[in-house]
């Protein structure tokens, strides 16, 4: 497996890197095996990433392709910023346009660190929060809302 490392001095370009990803890598929903889920629910594909949310140990990126591959080798994907880049990746793979797509930073605490990213799509009428999170419940947000930092994917990809 090839191996490329990126360093990165701020959050920005680390989402950054995550949303070009996402954009390079959205034809992997193109794949026999990935195609199936251009046909699925937004909660449907939530599901799947909740239940094969997996903490990692150090940072490893992965694209869909080899994310989805990890949940029938091994029998989960990894963290958030994967699921991220799932989603992301699949949203842009059925032609969503980038300015309705949102990167969700959070944090625990009001001013803390952000330590958790997930997707949203903004609709004429509210907002679709996509989190990854076991736990969480589709299409709402498991944060105070001060905890959450919003931009648009456009701005990185």
């Amino acid at each position: 497996m090839r191996e490329t490392i990126f360093t990165v001095s701020t959050d920005r370009e680390q989402v950054e890197i995550f949303c070009n990803w996402s954009e390079k890598y959205k034809t992997d929903f193109n794949l026999p095996e990935l195609k199936k889920f251009q046909d699925m629910t937004l909660e449907s594909v939530c599901k799947f990433l909740i239940k094969n949310y997996h903490t990692e140990r150090g940072e490893i990126i992965l694209r869909p392709s080899i994310y989805y591959e990890m949940t029938q080798t091994l029998g989960h994907g990894l963290d958030c910023d994967d699921a991220f880049i799932f989603m992301t990746a699949l949203m842009r793979s059925v032609n969503i346009p980038k300015e309705y797509i949102l990167v969700c930073e959070a944090s625990e605490t009001v001013g803390g660190d952000f330590v958790h990213i997930f997707a949203a799509l903004e609709t004429r009428k509210k907002i679709l929060w996509l989190d990854n999170l076991p736990g969480c419940k589709f299409g709402k947000l498991n944060y105070a809302r001060e905890c959450v930092r919003l931009t648009k994917f456009s701005e990185y990809a």
